[in-house]
């Protein structure tokens, strides 16, 4: 059986033809019959983030569908058959419009330089998955960006920033080793504080608690 104990937010869930037996809260009608649908073409639904009451064996999933309507379901996990972690840069590629091309190379070369891990999420990784045309003109490259220390931030960071106003604009998460994710943009700002996110809620730090969340960080 599949370690569902490492399940994370933004990761992918397949569901089990029984899936409707799982369901921990209704659905409208017209909401069953996408779902319904999906899993009839064995495809995925994302990973949501969990709130303080979930009991351990529940996940709350989601699915977007192309007319860009979200439909939250919460199942329990016998439900599920088997899940995947967020597609890398790389496996998108061959998914990706051309327009966008240079610029996920760009992104991998940035990463590859300062040995970050590089998923996407949003419409890139939907489209990834269904190979159904999710991307859209004005769509994002929504990244989920894993560093390993606090300097290989510094200067990823440093290195996308080139791209600002390009198109297709880059956008994501810093994903931490425990989970916390924080926006990369929000960090670029001026803010003193961080909208911090985690498997069960958020959290408002500030800049220096940020930073102490990876190793390497300078010393106050």
């Amino acid at each position: 059986m599949p370690d569902y104990e490492s399940l994370r937010r933004h990761h992918w869930v397949w569901l089990d033809e029984t899936w409707f037996a799982g369901l921990q809260e209704p659905l409208s009608a017209a909401a069953g019959n996408a779902v319904a649908c999906w899993v009839g073409r064995d495809r995925p639904f994302i990973v949501a983030r969990r709130r303080p009451d979930d009991r351990r064996d529940c996940f709350r999933l989601g699915l977007s569908t192309l007319g860009k309507e979200r439909i939250a379901l919460r199942v329990d996990r016998s439900a599920m058959i088997r899940w995947e972690p967020p597609p890398s840069v790389e496996r998108c590629l061959t998914k990706a419009p051309a327009a966008w091309q240079p610029m996920l190379h760009a992104v991998m070369s940035a990463t590859a330089e300062t040995g970050t891990g590089a998923a996407v999420f949003g419409s890139l990784a939907w489209q990834y998955w269904s190979g159904e045309a999710f991307v859209r003109a004005d769509s994002d490259i929504d990244l989920l960006l894993s560093p390993p220390h606090w300097p290989a931030v510094e200067r990823l960071l440093a290195r996308l920033s080139v791209h600002d106003g390009a198109l297709p604009r880059l956008d994501g998460e810093l994903l931490l080793p425990d989970g916390t994710a924080f926006a990369w943009r929000e960090w670029l700002g001026a803010a003193s504080s961080i909208l911090v996110k985690t498997e069960r809620g958020a959290a408002v730090l500030g800049r220096p608690s940020v930073i102490a969340l990876l190793p390497g960080g300078p010393k106050e």
